[in-house]
């Protein structure tokens, strides 16, 4: 069917902006401690300068306190000295003036020059007692809050404010570095040519996007010719892209090397692509035919043509390049449109909806009568939770109410836990016990006066997940006064307190947390289930759920990695993985979210940070056995059994436990699969390393951790590293061990890493705001290592290193730190261990744990020796070398496992500059 392009390209309504702050107002400005400002002028006449050395707070009172009506929130900012910082922005509603409760949200300055902010009003983060969106006194902003890292040179300048009722103009929309440029994202679907947003394909078909083949990267031509071309026709059953340029009119072929120009053939040096019924053609020859002397990209997958020079910078702009990338992958529909796409799809709702659909269902219960993996995990499901089993016969976890030495948060989550084992019961078998069994622990849900435990919206959106998913796979044995008691119940305890949160008259989570990422699966499985029941709470939740639930996404980008925690990663990924599927089952559309950069990639994440010994704790979360059930859904989303074999071999071992996620996304898995992993893994964006010899249970793991130590969960652990050998975890992170003092475990005193001239508590002994990047990594078969640049850790430091090495055929490992004093000072290097100290000399340790032993030998820093340092009640011992230093500073800690009669004095590693690793 033949196209006209024209018509593909995005018209969006914005509506008419309301200035809530005018900038043109001198006696305005001058009245709030700002300086009127002619030099930086965008949509007013002049601007409001703030300059940072003058004052930390700027408190500008607003004419009308009535916000409420408002969703987004536009302005720009000019900053001059300001790049890398930030600013804290808070919507004043307080009972009365000056007060500190509000709605608030920190804003980094990503550039020096314009910077331009989309704020969506409802999902700020509320603190203190608001008063709500229609008593805002006052918008305050501060550059000091939350210890942000600000220099006093800094200088801003403020353009004015403008609210939004409905949408607000994309970032792309006001960008001026788009201006004439084309911007494609392998995860997109969409592009951006001139700062108009067009599907790649003419129909919108989802799998038309940028692709990598034969070592080059293949984009699309149809939308460049769409906006900066005439008469462009696209004919996706002839494959073919007509259109005029500079008064040459050109025809191309799919899968042909010739072309028409002005009616004459013409030979290509290839053959262009088609998928998705458009033509893609190489990067080189999209970027030379449209005549763009720059092509920028980016390690999310941007690619953006222009004729600016260094048009962005990888590191510099990362906040704006991941909103650019969201933007053209998530599709962002409207609340009416998702109820169109779901009644469209399955317009009956007492078929069910959520995850599995009954034929699918069906289709399972049929396997598991001839798949002996599915037949040995049902059977397994059955002696936990079957008609025979104890907890089948038990009473439901609440028909008693709360026991009084039992928190309301864990008997939901075990009410929680019973509701969704039954429900799935219902489903692989057919018997009708299990729905009614799901129904009576529903039922005694019912009887709470609240599901809201400590002012948490978690535990009720917990809950209200799993009576959604109960209700939608079972609702149809129950009763119709069954099932309106708890309809009631959900939109009581759950639904409503949400779209009071979404509305700013309750606490708002923060936005893009693995809380946020929970809270919103929740709130979307109770609209998806009850959109029949309570259209219009479900409309009100649609509006903001899916926008809600995007930033959570940015976390996993570029690569996968996840910085907050891997306990985290399990929440935060279990509910994404959720909310796509939900969505997909649903409405047969993902609207983009399973696009998102890094989210395919972060299946291996745990894999990587997980041990017989448990996940790497670091950012102070306990050593957990980390839940992958969503690595079926990873399996089936990336075609890769992988992911599938992984986890049923951890079943089979036992090392995990099960999940009804392994029902739901079970996948059989072909004869003798036996893959074969990487060894070593880096995580840029997260700053993390790991390093192995293999994945049993007495091979070699060897980590270290960098990135942002103000990172979401973050503490000051900037160079800390971790270690097991032969099957013991010979220096362990902190995290989770209660009988050690919190401080302790958020200060680098506490961790595996170095600190200069420490300070003592409560002071901060490494810098809070410190970035410390990976340089360097170097993966081989008989050696591995990583260096971090550990400069911004401490004000003494000119220039710093860490570096870990696996050498001698991975059979040693190393710790080393190259630091550059701007004066003398003392280093103090600190490892935490819970095994037996066995021998201690200056430069010698022997460490004992479980009958395997480690030896430990110190390399440079003079006179420096060993030290061992018990810590009560713990369990830990501290080793420490202590070390004066003067201008540079090298030391090296070396460690392999030990047997008796082994030589103690054993040279283990020769101490040489970390830029010799590479040789």
């Amino acid at each position: 069917m033949k196209k006209n392009l024209k018509a593909c390209i995005e018209q969006v309504y914005f509506g008419d902006p309301v200035c809530i702050l005018d900038m043109n107002d001198y006696q305005k400005i001058e009245e709030c401690g700002l300086t009127p400002d002619l030099k930086h002028k965008k949509s007013a006449h002049m601007s409001a300068g703030w300059s940072f050395a003058d004052r930390t707070r700027v408190r500008i009172p607003l004419a009308d306190p009535d916000l409420s009506a408002f969703r987004y929130l536009t302005f720009s900012v000019f900053a001059a000295e300001g790049s890398g910082g930030s600013f804290h922005i808070r919507f004043e509603s307080d009972a009365e003036n000056g007060g500190d409760a509000g709605y608030s949200q920190t804003l980094p300055l990503c550039r020096n020059g314009w910077n331009d902010y989309r704020i969506e009003l409802p999902f700020l983060h509320a603190k203190g007692a608001v008063q709500g969106w229609d008593h805002i006194r006052a918008i305050v902003l501060d550059c000091a809050v939350g210890g942000q890292a600000n220099r006093l040179e800094t200088k801003l300048a403020l353009d004015s404010f403008y609210a939004w009722e409905e949408l607000a103009p994309q970032i792309y929309v006001r960008m001026p570095e788009l201006k004439g440029a084309a911007m494609f994202s392998k995860t997109a679907a969409y592009a951006v040519v001139d700062r108009k947003r067009i599907p790649i394909a003419p129909d919108a078909d989802p799998d038309a996007r940028p692709f990598e083949w034969n070592g080059q990267l293949w984009l699309p031509m149809a939308p460049i010719a769409a906006i900066l071309g005439h008469k462009a026709i696209a004919d996706n059953k002839a494959n073919t892209l007509s259109f005029t340029y500079r008064r040459q009119t050109y025809v191309f072929y799919g899968n042909s090397k010739t072309y028409l120009l002005n009616g004459s053939s013409v030979e290509l040096p290839f053959r262009p692509a088609v998928r998705g019924g458009s033509l893609f053609f190489p990067m080189e020859f999209v970027r030379d035919f449209f005549h763009w002397r720059q092509c920028f990209t980016d390690p999310n997958g941007l690619v953006v043509f222009s004729n600016r020079k260094n048009v962005f910078e990888n590191g510099r702009d990362d906040e704006i390049l991941w909103q650019l990338n969201a933007e053209i992958t998530f599709v962002q529909p409207e609340a009416e449109e998702i109820l169109e796409d779901l009644h469209r799809k399955i317009p009956n709702p007492d078929k069910g909806r959520l995850l599995l659909l009954p034929e699918e269902w069906m289709a399972l219960r049929k396997l598991s009568k001839t798949d002996e993996t599915l037949r040995t995990m049902l059977d397994a499901w059955k002696a936990e939770y079957g008609t025979a089993s104890a907890c089948f016969r038990s009473a439901p976890v609440l028909s008693e109410g709360v026991p009084s030495d039992t928190s309301l948060s864990t008997v939901l989550s075990q009410a929680s836990e019973r509701i969704l084992a039954f429900a799935s019961l219902f489903r692989l078998t057919g018997d009708k016990k299990y729905a009614e069994r799901t129904g009576m622990e529903c039922e005694a849900l019912t009887a709470l006066s609240s599901w809201d435990a400590e002012n948490s919206m978690l535990t009720a959106a917990r809950a209200g997940f799993a009576m959604a998913i109960g209700y939608d796979w079972c609702h149809t044995a129950w009763s119709e006064g069954k099932k309106a008691l708890l309809e009631r119940t959900m939109l009581r305890y759950a639904m409503r307190p949400a779209v009071a949160a979404y509305n700013g008259t309750q606490r708002m989570w923060r936005v893009g947390s693995a809380e946020s990422a929970e809270i919103n699966c929740a709130t979307l499985a109770l609209a998806l289930a009850l959109a029949d029941i309570y259209p219009e709470t479900s409309l009100k939740i649609l509006r903001f759920a899916l926008r809600n639930l995007t930033p959570s996404f940015a976390a996993y980008a570029p690569d996968g990695g996840y910085a907050e925690s891997v306990e985290a990663w399990e929440r935060a990924t279990r509910a994404l993985v959720l909310s796509i599927a939900m969505l997909e089952s649903a409405t047969g559309k993902s609207y983009g979210l399973s696009r998102a950069p890094g989210f395919a990639a972060t299946a291996r994440f745990p894999i990587y940070t997980e041990t017989a010994n448990g996940a790497w704790n670091y950012h102070d979360t306990a050593a957990i056995s980390v839940n992958t059930a969503v690595f079926g859904w990873f399996s089936r989303h990336t075609d890769n059994e992988l992911f599938a074999w992984v986890r049923q071999r951890d079943l089979r071992s036992e090392k995990k436990k099960l999940d009804l996620l392994d029902f739901v996304w079970y996948r059989p898995l072909s004869e003798g699969l036996e893959p074969e992993l990487p060894l070593d893994a880096l995580y840029r964006r997260a700053g993390l390393v790991c390093f192995r010899t293999g994945f049993g249970r007495e091979d070699t793991f060897f980590a270290i951790h960098g990135g942002k130590n103000n990172e979401r969960g973050g503490e000051l652990d900037a160079g800390s590293f971790l270690l097991e050998m032969g099957g013991e975890r010979f220096f362990a992170e902190t995290g989770g061990c209660e009988s050690l003092p919190m401080l302790l475990r958020r200060r680098a005193e506490g961790q595996n890493t170095f600190t200069v001239d420490p300070p003592a508590e409560p002071m901060p002994d490494q810098n809070p705001d410190a970035i410390v990047p990976i340089v360097a990594a170097r993966s081989a078969e008989g050696h591995a290592f990583a260096i971090l640049d550990v400069s911004s850790t401490g004000d003494k430091l000119v220039k710093g290193k860490r570096g870990i090495l696996l050498t001698n055929d991975r059979s040693v490992a190393v710790v080393q730190d190259e630091l550059t004093l701007s004066e003398s000072a003392l280093v103090v290097w600190n490892a935490y261990t819970l095994a037996t100290v066995r021998h201690l000399s200056a430069r010698t340790a022997i460490l004992e744990q479980n009958g395997t032993m480690l030896l430990c030998k110190l390399n440079g820093a003079g006179n420096a020796r060993f030290e061992c340092v018990p810590i009560e009640g713990s369990g830990f011992t501290r080793l420490t070398v202590r070390a004066s230093a003067n201008g540079k500073f090298r030391m090296a800690v070396a460690f392999k496992l030990y047997r008796e009669g082994d030589d103690r004095q054993e040279k283990l590693y020769e101490l040489k500059p970390m830029s010799a690793w590479e040789i």
